[in-house]
């Protein structure tokens, strides 16, 4: 190679790469978090997360999605709130609607270099989503996931951001056509690798450097199947992961504002039985179903505060169990 080549600039290497760098984590705003039929006051810090001020170095950071953000509820009705008092601890909440778990550790990673370590990690990651920076004609987000999560990632520049998308799909499609969707191209068993790594590497981290991480996934199928493969095949792999028994109760659908049951042979008074501790709650509003019943992203509603009353319990008990071992 000649001199000259060897010398010339390469303007062109990696095109867009200022969208490449996670060097924010600010919230793109869209109003309230779900469209709910009361009111729900939704606090938000400075930079879009239903959170105290992260300058305030929390005893606990939280971790998740709309499920640990607690969407349709009252901030005294989340598992976060609740489990923070149990503990008489202070809290800190990274969690965003339907984001991923590679990037609600990407962000935590950030979150160490500017406000330091907490004294716990608590976290209840989803499944089946991708985030990816927006690539103007290349990855686009679908139409549907038009509130999904949305962080800018470069300071001070709108146009630059990372998306999540949500993959049931274990394969990909044959033929896609730029621009892409995410779930033409990219498969769930991707998203899962890479999540893992992450996973994989948080935990480890902690454990380096003195952070007590504990860890879940609101998941029915998770619990269901994989946990107990992956146990099976890698004993001990779960060993900071909190068994949340709720996760298995029947989840509501809500069309126009009215609860249905799509499952025989699922019905309220059923339920009931099934679920009958905490009766003394149980004729509270958002007991069973949350308040985000009008449109959830074209999801149905989150879970009342009767499964965050378990989460809750759950977690304590296993911070409990796992200090006194």
């Amino acid at each position: 190679m000649i001199e000259s080549e060897i010398n010339k600039p390469h303007q062109n290497y990696l095109e867009g790469w200022e969208n490449l760098l996670l060097q924010d984590i600010r919230l793109a705003g869209y109003g309230n978090f779900s469209e709910d039929i009361i009111p729900i006051e939704y606090f938000k810090n400075d930079l879009g997360y239903r959170s105290q001020a992260f300058e305030n170095k929390a005893d606990i950071l939280f971790l998740g999605d709309s499920f640990t953000r607690g969407d349709g509820l009252p901030i005294e009705k989340v598992y976060t709130h609740m489990l923070s008092e149990k503990l008489n601890l202070s809290f800190s909440c990274l969690a965003t609607g339907g984001e991923s778990v590679a990037m609600q550790i990407a962000k935590c990673f950030f979150y160490f270099k500017k406000y330091g370590h907490p004294k716990k990690i608590v976290a209840l990651f989803p499944m089946h989503r991708f985030s990816y920076p927006y690539i103007f004609g290349e990855m686009e987000n679908p139409k549907e996931n038009i509130k999904q999560a949305k962080v800018f990632n470069s300071p001070g520049v709108e146009e630059r951001y990372v998306l999540t998308s949500d993959l049931y799909e274990f394969k990909v499609e044959d033929y896609a056509k730029r621009p892409y969707l995410p779930r033409q191209v990219i498969s769930n068993q991707l998203a899962f690798f890479y999540d893992r790594i992450m996973l994989d590497m948080l935990e480890q981290y902690c454990e380096s450097n003195g952070i007590d991480f504990i860890w879940s996934c609101w998941n029915q199928g998770y619990q269901a199947a994989l946990y107990e493969a992956i146990e099976e095949k890698y004993p001990g792999y779960h060993k900071n992961y909190c068994w949340i028994d709720a996760n298995f109760w029947f989840r509501r659908e809500v069309e126009d504002g009215v609860i249905t049951v799509p499952q025989e042979p699922w019905t309220e008074e059923i339920l009931e039985k099934q679920i009958n501790c905490h009766s003394e709650l149980s004729k509270e509003f958002l007991y069973h179903i949350a308040a985000d019943r009008v449109k959830n992203n074209g999801r149905g509603a989150h879970n009342g505060f009767h499964w965050h009353l378990h989460a809750a319990e759950d977690f304590y008990n296993f911070i409990v169990k796992k200090t006194t071992k």
